[in-house]
Order: C-alpha cells, then structure tokens, then sequence
C-alpha cells in the first residue's frame, strides 16, 4: 500500500450563498482524495482554534488520514469564501491561510525523520514551504508541487531543482506556451510536469513526450477540487502497483484516464469531497 502525504495548507471552503462551509484546501484533498483511493494517507498542518477547523478535523478522522504532527495556534483556521457560476467555482476571498499564515511550518528534525517514511510527499504554493524544499528533496520520497496558476520564473526556479513532479494550472491556452513551460520546469531539474486546462482536460509532459488527457465530461455542480482529484489520482496510480508486461506509455494512458474519471466525479457534489457545516459568519482577516 502506498504511504503518501499533504504537507501543507488546509483550509475550510464558505460558500456564501449556501451559508455552508466544506474542508478543503490543495494538501488536505491530496490526502484525502489518497485515502479515498484505498493509500496510506497522512497529513502535515496548521490549524486555528474555530469551528473551520473542527470542521477539517472532523473530516480527516472521517477518512481515516492521520496528522498526529499537525500543529493548532489560537485564530482563524484557513478560509476562503466562494461562488458559484454555472457550476464553476470562483473565489472571492481568502485569509490567505489564516494560522498557517501566521505560523508557517518550520521542519525540524522530527518532521523530516517522519515524513522520510513515506513513498511520496505533496506540496502546494500555498504550504508556505518554498524556502525548505530543499530538505524534503534530500528524502527518499517522490515529491510533487502544486504552483496553481501563481507560477512564476522565481518561484520555478526555487523549487523545481527539489521535486519530482510540477503541477500547474493553465487554464486554455496554446501549444507554445505549454511546450515553453515545461522546457523550463525540465531544464530546471523536475523531471515530470502535468498541467490542467479546465474543460480542456490536462497534458503530462514526461520523458520527452507529451500525454494529452481529454476532460470526461458531465454536468458539474461544482468543480472545486476537480484539479487536486486529477493530480492525487494520477500519481497515486502512477507510483503504485505495476501491470506486469504493461508498457510505460499504456501505463500512463490508463493512469490519466483514471484521473480524469475520478475528477469528473468530486464535480457532482458541493465543496471538493462534501461533509459541509452550516456557517453564517461572513468576516475574514484579509491581509492588506
């Protein structure tokens, strides 16, 4: 059984025209949507004291995902306020991940000791954990990195030497600019790149060859999560057990496929896996 983990941000999704909010954030669904798929699945935080994070706890132990290392301070949990338009989700605030903001993760030795125990890592742009990739990176384990759509030559330039997989957003674009981006993310080290298009599906760009993967496509109620569903189903797939004679290419066909199905499923329920709370509290700490 692979042992995976989301090192990282967590936050509670409030939508506000439901007066709901989900548990979510790009770490926390990674190992969620892991544990889902039958992984070994653990997770690395912070969280506030409020009721969001009683919200993100209780869901955690909901899915069995472990996280005896997170740590709490007093505050706001992570939080993001979101709409609906015609089943696409479109954020409209965020505390920028509340005490994860204010306490970022410092690893120490205990951290790295714990997470060197797992067959791959998750880390997303807003973990907060550019300037200590370095140290994961001296791990066994396979670490991948979600830039989102706030990729930037800085940021790439950081990180890419320290991981094994980029994971960007990309919205619809052209051919060009996708073969520019991953001749820079390879360049740099990271030898694996996949990048989400929307309802154009995605592309994985690995060993000098592109892997386009067709959205499949249904009637959305909501897409959050779909691109963390798609990226933690890949990868759990790629890196797991092996078809015995199956070609590398047809393996990632199949895995790609079994993403975009996964993918397709989070769309039909609110939040990126449900389990919501009523919650009527409008305010957030926005940062300035």
């Amino acid at each position: 059984m692979l042992k995976v983990i989301g090192l990282g941000d967590n936050v509670v999704d409030q939508y506000l025209s439901l007066e709901t909010i989900y548990p979510g954030g790009n770490t926390l669904n990674f190992a969620v949507y892991a544990a889902m798929q039958g992984a070994d699945a653990s997770y690395l935080g912070v969280f506030g004291d409020d009721f969001p994070a009683e919200v993100v706890q209780k869901a955690l132990k909901a899915h069995n995902v472990d996280f005896p290392r997170c740590r709490q301070y007093p505050g706001e949990n992570g939080r993001a306020q979101v709409t609906l338009v015609d089943g696409d989700r479109v954020f409209v605030a965020s505390n920028k991940g509340g005490a994860l903001r204010h306490h970022p993760l410092v690893l120490d030795s205990d951290d790295l000791e714990y997470l060197g125990g797992f067959d791959l890592i998750h880390v997303s742009c807003f973990s907060y954990l550019d300037d200590q990739m370095h140290l994961l990176k001296a791990l066994k384990p396979f670490v991948s990195y979600d830039f989102s759509n706030r990729f930037t030559d800085e940021m790439l330039e950081k990180v890419c030497p320290n991981i094994d997989c980029a994971i960007i957003s990309l919205g619809k674009t052209d051919p060009e600019r996708e073969t520019a981006l991953f001749k820079k993310i390879h360049g740099l080290g990271c030898p694996m790149a996949e990048a989400s298009k929307g309802s154009d599906g995605a592309i994985l760009s690995y060993n000098g060859r592109l892997y386009p993967q067709p959205a499949h496509k249904v009637d959305a109620v909501d897409t959050l999560g779909a691109g963390d569903a798609f990226l933690t189903t890949f990868l759990i797939n790629f890196l797991g057990e092996r078809i015995p004679g199956e070609l590398e290419d047809r393996r990632i066909f199949r895995c790609l496929d079994k993403a975009a199905e996964f993918a397709a499923s989070v769309c039909m329920t609110h939040g990126a896996f449900g389990m919501g709370e009523h919650y009527t509290n409008t305010e957030l700490d926005v940062p300035k």
